[in-house]
């Protein structure tokens, strides 16, 4: 099924009839229900207030990449590589790359998820729903039994954490 939802056929589905033949030996016979064929022509965020959309596509890249819905010349170079169709599993890891993107900016609360919203031509618009959380913040930094020849070697390596600002990577 993965190999058809890979190809835009997100509504497969296989059944199986077996028939015994001669003592232990049985014919197997699948029958694949391929359903209409449909493609990714948008990919959306919701919920997204701390980070636009297109502060976050500038830093992660998408395994799905949408089929251009009208040609135009940029989009004619687009739809070489842009079939437009998706894998559960690349769904998951663009979720899961949205999601590194928010925790190495302070957000280690953050949660993504997905939907695929089919509509009524057959087009599916890809919603990644991101539920941001509040910035994980170190309101203080201190140092007790270490000598303070160690001090600035210590607060170097953790010179990104300021007071008060989201913790990042």
């Amino acid at each position: 099924l993965d190999a058809l939802a890979g190809r835009g056929y997100f509504d497969a589905r296989v059944e199986m009839n077996y028939t015994p033949i001669h003592g232990n030996q049985i014919l197997i016979n699948y029958t694949v229900y391929p359903g209409p064929v449909s493609y990714v022509t948008s990919v959306s965020f919701v919920g997204n207030s701390r980070f636009t959309a297109e502060e976050i596509l500038e830093n992660i890249s998408l395994s799905i990449v949408p089929r251009p819905t009208h040609l135009t010349l940029p989009s004619l170079f687009q739809s070489f590589y842009a079939d437009g169709f998706m894998k559960p599993k690349d769904l998951q890891a663009d979720a899961d790359r949205i999601l590194a993107f928010y925790e190495t900016r302070g957000y280690r609360y953050a949660d993504v998820k997905y939907q695929g919203i089919r509509d009524l031509g057959g087009s599916t618009r890809i919603e990644f729903q991101i539920d941001e959380g509040d910035p994980f913040v170190i309101r203080s930094i201190q140092f007790e039994g270490v000598k303070s020849n160690l001090v600035p070697q210590i607060l170097e390596s953790v010179l990104h954490c300021q007071n008060g600002r989201a913790a990042q990577e």
